[in-house]
């Protein structure tokens, strides 16, 4: 049985801060992004109506960042009729940041402070709250 990806997120969420309580800070960053992550393809799949599968090939196909950049770009273009250009550029330049930062927590030597990770996990909040007050 699958899962809605909006049930994903909300469950990737809850473990980012999970995890922060436990102190696994870089797993906490982990989960922070792809709680947007997620987010972003309820609102392509189960909010727009998107094929995910004709997308999968299409990412595919397009090499050089698969489905994450895919997805990625594609809420940005949803977000040009949604959002003016400075709201865009805000959403894009904290969620290439959150990435860059999941990125390193998975494969870099660094170790986040709790800091760090709490203000990723509440960054990833707001990034999907953005994109909950776009939908209405």
């Amino acid at each position: 049985m699958s899962q809605p990806f909006e049930t994903k997120s909300q469950n990737s969420l809850e473990a980012a801060n999970e995890l922060h309580q436990k102190t696994f800070y870089n797993s906490s960053v982990h989960c922070s992004y792809y709680s947007v992550l997620q987010f972003m393809l309820h609102v392509l799949y189960e909010e727009l109506g998107g094929n995910k599968q004709s997308d999968d090939a299409e990412a595919k196909s397009q090499g050089g960042g698969g489905t994450h950049v895919f997805t990625i770009n594609q809420i940005k273009k949803w977000l040009k009729s949604k959002t003016d250009r400075t709201a865009r550029e805000s959403f894009s330049n904290q969620l290439y940041q959150l990435k860059q930062q999941r990125v390193s927590a998975d494969y870099d030597e660094k170790s986040f402070s709790p800091k760090e990770s709490l203000k990723l996990y509440i960054q990833a909040q707001s990034l999907i709250q953005f994109l909950k007050q776009n939908l209405a």
